[in-house]
């Protein structure tokens, strides 16, 4: 194309242009990428120049009459612009476009520089828009590179003047792509149903269940970490239960006994304070392992010196062995020192990133069970298939129970067998990814868990009021020097603590009425309502020892020696208010994520990433790359351009992708965003 100097634009006839044939203009074709994407072209072969369109060459547009080239390996080659006779015919008057170049790239109030130099354009390429019907002005659909705008002159104008004045007086492309100022642009009302949450409103947590010293510390903890006082409640309750572990069960009848095993799933979007809400217990529990394994380094040398003399022995008895053969005797049994002394393991409360194999052993060395600690759920519920069929899953599954178990696995050398595997559960996730999970709900396994899902705390506050981290260390040793009790026959097994008689009646009315209840619910909720009654029975026992262990008395009835043996009608009644008033609740909203679709749950969840970083525009390949961008669903490139659909619908962001100049092939992921979502 013929460059016109614009350094004093003037009226531009249509006469006034050379209309000759151009030579054609050569650019190569790079390959395509896995996004359908083109690559750097400068990683990709040399250049090289047609002097007209050989036969073998596609033609790819009936009207402009871009080729591609193929060779015998199918691979793109370069591509050529036409002869002249292929040229639709021109315009009587030209818009004009900035050359796409590191040299142009300057202008202050929408003033030109005197360097810059425009290309003629056929036409007003798709991939531009008018900001008005007439007096057009046309700005490219992309990130900006500070280009002067890009003018199509209106109707009136075509008799022919365009002057320095039409292009200085042009509003310029916005400073985030848009058009206009670059605030508010052209932009319609967007429709933000996506980013409105679940229908079902957050509940209040109860604190009050949790007894007057768990209520004023947990209401401390949340205010010190910014979150809400759910998290920090429901963490204190679970990390209780762990505690708690086998030494205790609750038993309503003879043959209907729980565990004080619990699992909690706590929800928000990232920095929503999960994480620093669970911390000053996950910090306890780490300090009363350290305290554990202070004396595991001298059994481990202990273990070391006796498995060498096992050794000895073992050596001493195998000559033993060949003499008597020798000498037509028969053999001794092998002495029991000689036996391989069992490898000690260290001492352990919590457990995070963990194999099957590996929670199995260290369950077997820690009787009392353990409790399962993650900041992301979802990988640990994800990977239950990774060894094929259901073994893992059914292995969880146990835990929750207490039940006993027994691990099967070449790796182990031997079948494990533990009696009562318990592992509670404590971890956190976002709405889309739970909604990934309790999408894939088979087997029951979502109903077991508490779900904390309550609306983050807006603002920032500094407390200045010091949580009572020794008070609360000092409580739930108590729960941690609980120990199982012998059962006369040389085994360990829980002390059974059953329901006062005052309590197991209102236990019987109220169960009543929700298991008839859960039969009219059908899915994952009608399922979690049918194991309400399990879980009442189980935040009793854990209500109990909560109250117990924080209340000292001077005649010492907070000593292991004087725990409690009975779950309390004020213990069962607040285990029920917690279920009926919030826990309930909060599993229908939590649910609820699971009700609309992946891609919907995907578009929110890319509106709340862009609305917490404050991007303007961006490109989504390479948000999706970055070690900074979304995660879940969206660092897949077909779950992210899903999300931007969604997202251009409901008319909160626009595509403004162009190829530089213009070029045929894939125009870039670049998108702008609508400043309303970054106001809200």
């Amino acid at each position: 194309m013929q460059k016109l100097n614009m350094t004093n634009p003037r009226a531009i006839p249509s006469a006034s242009i050379d209309r000759a044939a151009p030579k054609p203009q050569v650019f190569l074709r790079p390959a395509i990428d896995e996004d359908g994407e083109p690559e750097d072209p400068d990683k990709h072969g040399e250049w090289e120049e047609w002097e007209e369109c050989p036969e073998e060459y596609e033609e790819s547009s009936t009207d402009y009459g871009a080729f591609r080239a193929t060779d015998s390996a199918g691979k793109n080659g370069p591509c050529v612009a036409p002869s002249a006779k292929d040229r639709p015919p021109a315009e009587p008057l030209l818009p004009l476009g900035p050359i796409p170049t590191r040299e142009s790239s300057s202008r202050e109030n929408g003033e030109l520089d005197e360097t810059e130099k425009y290309y003629e354009r056929e036409e007003c390429a798709d991939d531009y828009e008018a900001s008005s019907p007439d007096d057009a002005l046309h700005g490219p659909k992309h990130e900006p590179r500070k280009l002067p705008p890009i003018v199509r002159p209106s109707a009136k104008d075509h008799a022919g003047t365009l002057t320095s004045k039409d292009l200085a007086s042009a509003d310029p492309i916005g400073a985030n792509g848009a058009i206009g100022n670059g605030v508010t642009g052209d932009w319609d009302a967007p429709d933000l149903s996506l980013l409105e949450g679940p229908a079902i409103p957050a509940p209040p947590f109860p604190v009050e269940v949790l007894g007057p010293y768990w209520a004023d510390w947990c209401a401390l903890a949340a205010k010190g970490a910014n979150a809400p006082v759910d998290y920090t409640a429901t963490a204190l309750v679970t990390i209780a239960a762990g505690l708690i572990g086998n030494a205790r069960r609750v038993a309503v009848t003879p043959s209907w006994e729980e565990p004080a095993t619990l699992w909690a799933v706590v929800v928000g979007v990232p920095s929503s304070g999960k994480s620093p809400a669970l911390d000053p217990l996950t910090s306890i529990v780490a300090a009363y392992e350290t305290d554990m394994a202070r004396d595991f380094e001298q059994t481990l040398q202990t273990y070391t010196a006796e498995l060498e003399l096992a050794a000895q022995k073992k050596e001493g008895w195998k000559t033993s062995v060949k003499a008597a053969a020798a000498a037509g005797n028969a053999p001794q049994a092998m002495p029991v020192d000689a036996q391989e002394p069992k490898r000690p393991q260290r001492p352990r409360i919590m457990i995070a990133d963990t194999t099957m194999e590996a929670a199995a052993e260290i369950a077997a060395a820690n009787p009392k069970g353990l409790t399962l600690s993650r900041d992301e759920l979802g990988g640990w519920w994800r990977s239950f298939d990774r060894y094929g069929g259901d073994g893992e899953r059914q292995f969880w599954l146990q835990a929750h129970g207490a039940r006993p178990h027994t691990v099967d696995r070449k790796s182990l050398g031997r079948p494990l067998l533990i009696p009562r595997l318990s592992v509670s559960v404590l971890g956190g996730t976002q709405p889309e990814v739970l909604a990934e999970l309790l999408d894939s709900e088979e087997d029951g396994f979502a109903s077991r868990f508490i779900y904390c899902f309550p609306d983050p705390v807006s603002g920032f506050t500094l407390s200045k009021c010091p949580i009572d981290l020794d008070g609360a260390q000092t409580a739930l040793q108590r729960l941690r020097d609980l120990a199982l009790v012998n059962d006369g026959q040389s085994d360990l097994r829980p002390f059974i603590c059953g329901l006062a008689p005052e309590a197991a009646i209102v236990f019987e009315h109220w169960w009543g009425e929700r298991r008839t209840e859960a039969t009219h619910h059908a899915g994952v909720y009608g399922a979690w309502l049918g194991k309400a009654g399990g879980l009442a029975l189980r935040l009793a026992l854990v209500l109990e020892h909560l109250r117990w262990c924080a209340t000292p008395s001077a005649n010492g009835a907070n000593s292991a020696n004087s725990f409690p043996e009975q779950v309390s009608l004020d213990a069962l009644q607040s285990a029920i208010r917690l279920i009926d008033d919030w826990a309930a609740p909060m599993a229908r909203r939590a649910f609820g994520t699971a009700a609309i679709s992946h891609e919907e749950a995907d578009a929110a969840a890319l509106a709340r990433w862009l609305k917490r970083t404050g991007r303007k525009q961006f490109n989504a390949r390479d948000i999706r790359r970055s070690s900074s961008g979304p995660t879940g669903r969206l660092i897949k490139s077909h779950h992210m351009v899903a999300a931007c659909k969604k997202l251009e619908d409901a008319g909160l962001i626009r595509f403004v992708g162009t190829r530089a100049g213009n070029k045929a092939g894939r125009a870039p992921l670049d998108y702008e965003v609508n400043p309303a979502l970054l106001a809200i």
